[in-house]
């Protein structure tokens, strides 16, 4: 198939956070996965785009700082953007300084279909099409888990991909069709489906012992109590052996590698094959961000959740509990309880949990977006 045959994807994303990015790095992997050199996909941050202000190419970088050092002043900007009229008026402001780059990008790239990741792009795409620009089928797939921002649901999409019925029901009360909204999850790295390896596989590859119970503690400096709870697992004499990583932070990593080991241990400052050293383990311990949470329910693992930011995270923390796939531990003894409630005796407690994970986990979620962009992208063919 020559370059002019091929289906073109354009893929609008953000730095806010790694979820966006990541669904979008998943539909992009799902697509040349599903149809090898048939499409061809381009993924775009249009915050980058030279009419963007100075002021809003920033703040994809500082978002994480803004969340975890104002919370309290994050969650009042939700509430009220949240609003139905404080929501109109803040996608008329998108729509005038997102416009000129939605529609530029739209433009170059001619594609046959937009998937979108990020909810910001949604008013401007409207806007764009409504003035009489290339009107291409929109995919959406909401990174959200609990309680969302009402820009997602834009009836500009052609289809509304949801992690759960919540979210579903409430994009319905936002009157979308119940048609275009699918439950399909948030799509993570098509790896996680793909792997067949049994963790005794993984777990010699990565020079660990196949038959030895695996703990898997993700973060960096950005997760409280991470330290703490390494510490704790390290002390606690639990028949398990760890993999640590560090999220690619040099500090943290230089404070793993000076504890003084007692169990069996991995240290990865950055990993580049999260989805192996999850089919390694047997229960993750990190915080509950949209990409983690998505992550260990795709592989089926159980997670010791020791940090929640508040309101942007509750959602996230909320379906994990009340599916019966993990626990919210912040506490050094509460944490420290649990794990031997888990991992000690015959672990059935374990078994459990780790059961929950795989029935509430999507790990096709990439694949069923990837699907529904090509039908979009080829209808009309044949």
């Amino acid at each position: 198939m020559g370059s002019a045959d091929l289906k073109r994807v354009l893929i609008l994303t953000s730095d806010m956070g790694y979820g966006h990015r990541s669904a979008a790095n998943a539909v992009e992997a799902a697509l040349h996965n599903r149809y090898p050199g048939q499409v061809s996909t381009e993924i775009v941050n249009a915050f980058d785009h030279r009419s963007v202000p100075s002021w809003m190419k920033e703040s994809p970088g500082t978002y994480d700082r803004v969340v975890r050092e104002y919370p309290e002043l994050v969650q009042r900007g939700y509430g009220a953007v949240n609003r139905s009229l404080p929501t109109t008026v803040f996608e008329m402001g998108l729509a005038a300084v997102l416009g000129e780059a939605v529609a530029d990008v739209v433009t170059s790239m001619a594609p046959h279909v937009v998937v979108v990741t990020n909810p910001f792009f949604l008013a401007p795409l409207k806007t764009s099409y409504a003035r009489g620009g290339s009107r291409v089928p929109v995919v959406t797939t909401v990174t959200d888990m609990g309680d969302v921002l009402a820009m997602w649901f834009n009836d500009v999409s052609t289809y509304t991909l949801v992690p759960t019925q919540r979210v579903h029901d409430l994009a319905v009360e936002h009157d979308l069709s119940s048609a275009s909204v699918r439950m399909t999850g948030i799509p993570v790295n098509p790896a996680l489906a793909d792997d067949t390896r049994s963790k005794a596989e993984v777990r010699s590859s990565l020079q660990l012992d196949p038959d030895r119970p695996t703990v898997l503690v993700v973060g960096s400096k950005r997760v409280n109590n991470l330290l703490t709870a390494v510490a704790v697992l390290n002390h606690s004499n639990l028949p398990v052996q760890l993999i640590v990583a560090a999220g690619g932070d040099d500090e943290t990593f230089a404070a793993l590698q000076a504890m003084d080991w007692h169990l069996p241990v991995r240290l990865f400052n950055f990993a580049d094959d999260m989805p192996s050293l999850m089919r390694a383990a047997d229960v993750l311990v990190g915080k509950s961000g949209g990409l983690i949470v998505n992550e260990t329910l795709a592989a089926g693992l159980p997670m010791l959740l020791i940090d929640v930011i508040e309101g942007q995270e509750s959602g996230n923390a909320s379906f994990v509990t009340e599916h019966g796939a993990g626990e919210v531990v912040k506490e050094p003894l509460r944490f420290l309880e649990t794990a031997y409630h888990w991992l000690g005796g015959d672990q059935h407690v374990l078994r459990e949990r780790a059961e929950n994970a795989r029935k509430a986990g999507r790990p096709r979620a990439a694949y069923d977006a990837a699907d529904l962009a090509w039908g979009l992208a080829t209808e009309g063919e044949g």
